[in-house]
């Protein structure tokens, strides 16, 4: 059975997986990910696409673009994906909900370039069913994600929030 709506928010490992070549061997091995990216024309065209088989089978769709607070130069990269999104979205007449806005911290610190030691941390991190979101948070000095890019239980919930009031209206 086919839902009754989607909503799609993707693109933040493409445009990490773009932005910082010494991931690619995550997402060429274990994704399948061809050459280790997607550019963000491919992003564009795929996420097209993609709108396009939902309305064609008359599923309600809405779209989220990403929040991330990593980094300036992840941030802007994301945003590019997030800009072809919105692109996609406008041409299929699809409501939009721009997270990243609504949730950009006042102030963004650079970073080194995400590599195959900090993918390889979240998944130990899965394994052992870690759960010290707020320390992790606090350490990297973030506001609502503990890394970045993935929420912490209070950042969901922010978003959760943000999404229903969207969803609603």
């Amino acid at each position: 059975k086919s839902p009754d709506g989607v909503l799609v928010m993707i693109g933040a490992n493409d445009a990490i997986s773009y932005l910082y070549p010494a991931t690619r061997p995550y997402y060429s091995q274990a994704k399948r990910v061809p050459e280790g990216y997607i550019t963000p024309d491919q992003f564009e065209q795929s996420y097209r696409e993609l709108l396009s088989r939902l309305q064609l089978a008359h599923i309600v769709t809405w779209v989220g673009l990403q929040p991330n607070e990593y980094s300036p130069d992840l941030v802007e990269m994301i945003g590019n994906y997030n800009a072809r999104a919105a692109s996609a979205a406008r041409v299929h007449g699809i409501p939009t909900i721009d997270l990243m806005n609504q949730l950009m911290p006042e102030q963004l610190h650079d970073r080194p370039p995400f590599t195959m030691d900090d993918i390889n941390l979240i998944g130990r991190r899965v394994r052992a069913h870690w759960h010290d979101y707020e320390t992790a948070r606090q350490r990297g000095g973030f506001t609502y994600t503990f890394d970045g890019s993935h929420p912490t239980p209070a950042g969901a919930g922010q978003i959760a929030e943000l999404l229903a009031d969207f969803l609603a209206s």
